[in-house]
């Protein structure tokens, strides 16, 4: 039996420039995270970030 538990996460206010590639800088950062040993919760934090900052300049 799996129990799951729901958590949730804020995304960062950035100015949004260009979201070309954003989940591609999140799924990147969050297998960065995890290949490194971060529980799940800190490595998509630092998804989060990723793909904050991402967004905040032009092209992919």
């Amino acid at each position: 039996m799996v129990r799951r538990t729901g958590a949730a996460l804020v995304a960062a206010p950035v100015p949004s420039v260009d979201t070309t590639a954003a989940g591609d800088c999140f799924t990147g950062a969050l297998v960065v995270a995890l290949a490194e040993g971060h529980a799940l919760p800190a490595a998509v934090a630092f998804a989060c970030w990723a793909a904050a900052l991402a967004v905040t300049r032009p092209g992919a």
